[in-house]
């Protein structure tokens, strides 16, 4: 039997394609696994003072949405922060 035709997968992963004259069976062997949801998301607070100011903060993917009583630099008071939006999963 020729070389080519003794390579298996083994040797093949472990040597660099540019030194090896097996090609081979499979165009690419991939292993993926379902990802599940995060429990957290990151979230963006913004003031309803009208300043403009936010901040991010984590919540529970579960809980509706928040709105918390934070300090807000530009007026310099505690103002009401309501969700604006979902930044990403943490």
């Amino acid at each position: 039997m020729e070389p080519s035709r003794l390579c298996d997968l083994t040797e093949q992963m472990a040597r660099p394609a540019s030194q090896g004259t097996c090609t081979p069976k499979t165009s690419k062997l991939v292993n993926t696994v379902a990802r599940s949801k995060s429990k957290n998301i990151l979230v963006k607070m913004l003031s309803q003072a009208g300043t403009g100011y936010t901040f991010n903060t984590k919540r529970s993917r579960l809980r509706e949405k928040l709105t918390l009583l934070r300090y807000d630099p530009v007026v310099q008071k505690k103002v009401l922060f309501v969700e604006q939006k979902k930044i990403r999963s943490i």
